[in-house]
Formats: structure tokens, C-alpha cells, sequence
């Protein structure tokens, strides 16, 4: 995590080749969860474990994302939520004796906030349909 300057806008950037994905509105919220491995000792004739520490988990981020299309009646699953499922996507490949594919390393910045991720999970709900059956807002 590192502070920086930057606009008001929240945006994602993928490290691997610079594409950046900005948000339609920030989040009312950025939720962090961070945990550790430990394990408690074998010992029997002690009254409390002794704990030893194993590793580090990676820190789990979650935010609430809205995006809105109803005043141009466009698709809101194609004007934001594929964009944002490409941050998801395994575009990043290996060379030589590691030819595996992962999805790109990312930052989110919002501000002067940044925060180095790889996005892991995108749930996306569709919220609201125009007439033609096109959506046009999601979370």
C-alpha cells in the first residue's frame, strides 16, 4: 500500500501492460481482511499451546462497484462489467519451463490510496433492464 496523489476518481490499473479501468462512482466502502497461519505446539502437559507462526494469508479486498447506463440506454455489461472481468482473465503468460497463464497483477488507486491486488472473485447483479431487454444497471 502506498500513498501517492492523484484525482478523485477510483480507478484500477493492470501492472502487466498499463490498461487502467476507471470506476463509474468510488465505493462507499473498501473493506480489508487479513490473516495469518499459526499452529499450536504438540505438547500435552502444557495448560495454553504455545503458538508458531506459519505464514501470512493474502489480504482479501472487497467494495460494492455501481455502474449506471439509464441516460444513454447502453449496455452497462458492456460499457463497464467486461471491461472490469478483463482485470479477471488469465492475459499473462509465462515463458520458457513456466508456460502457465494467470491474470494480470493490478493496482487500485483512489486518490492519494493505492493498494496492489490481482483480482480474485467479480460477482456481478444486474439491477435494471430497458424495454429491449439490455441492462443498464449492475453492482
Amino acid at each position: 500500500m502506498a500513498v501517492t496523489s492523484g484525482g478523485d476518481k477510483a480507478y484500477f490499473s493492470n501492472v502487466d501492460d498499463g490498461k487502467q479501468f476507471y470506476v463509474q462512482f468510488n465505493p462507499k466502502e473498501f473493506k480489508m481482511d487479513e490473516s495469518s497461519s499459526w499452529k499450536d505446539s504438540e505438547e500435552q502437559e502444557k495448560e495454553k499451546p504455545l503458538l508458531t507462526y506459519e505464514k501470512g494469508k493474502p489480504t482479501k479486498v472487497t467494495m460494492e462497484l455501481i455502474f449506471d447506463t439509464t441516460d444513454d440506454g447502453t449496455s452497462v455489461a458492456e460499457k463497464y462489467i467486461n471491461e472490469l472481468r478483463a482485470f479477471f482473465s488469465p492475459t499473462v503468460t509465462g515463458s520458457g519451463s513456466n508456460e502457465t497463464s494467470r491474470p494480470p497483477y493490478c493496482m487500485f488507486s483512489w486518490g492519494g490510496f493505492t493498494f496492489d491486488c490481482v483480482v480474485e472473485k467479480i460477482v456481478a447483479t444486474y439491477l435494471m433492464f430497458n424495454v429491449g431487454g439490455i441492462p443498464i444497471r449492475a453492482k
